[in-house]
């Protein structure tokens, strides 16, 4: 009887996940609603979304395949100009740039950073890391860097190096 059990829960599960249904979003993140300003724009973090709102032009939502966590606005490459860094969440680790050679993506939530500028009709993008493999619970910026704290309460510095971030400390 055991045995049939577990069959058909095993038949179920996938025969579910055939139809479309989410993996169930992680339980210890909470959405840090605020608000910040970025150039020209003012950023509203609720909901799980973040809606920007350019000084000219229409508001717009991030995606919303994306759930953002947490965001600071702050010039991360030296460029002059603000980026607006999210601690985003998304069932994919590569989105519509999946690498040739990877025949599937992940259905599961996973934590990322993205680098965005708050272009006039939409978030463009910078830089965006797959699955970051750490629970980040919180960014700040910090002297030029970006301070990621985990759900440990253990911090790491990161810093702007050419094309990407690297680990400071």
């Amino acid at each position: 009887m055991l045995t049939l059990t577990f069959v058909l829960t095993v038949a179920l599960t996938a025969a579910l996940a055939g139809c479309g249904l989410q993996a169930p979003f992680p339980s210890w993140p909470t959405c840090n609603e605020h608000e910040l300003v970025c150039d020209d724009c003012e950023i509203a973090l609720r909901n799980w979304r973040a809606e920007v709102r350019p000084l000219e032009g229409a508001s717009y939502l991030s995606p919303e395949e994306w759930r953002i966590q947490d965001a600071i606005a702050t010039d991360v490459d030296g460029d002059g100009t603000c980026e607006l860094v999210l601690i985003a969440w998304r069932q994919s680790n590569f989105g519509s740039s999946t690498p040739f050679w990877k025949q599937n993506d992940t259905t599961t939530w996973t934590q990322h950073l993205f680098i965005m500028h708050p272009g006039p009709t939409e978030l463009e993008p910078v830089w965006m890391t797959s699955q970051l493999g750490m629970e980040v619970q919180g960014i700040r910026a910090v002297d030029k860097c970006i301070e990621l704290v985990d759900r440990n309460g253990a911090r790491t510095l990161w810093e702007w190096l050419s094309w990407g971030l690297t680990l400071v400390e």
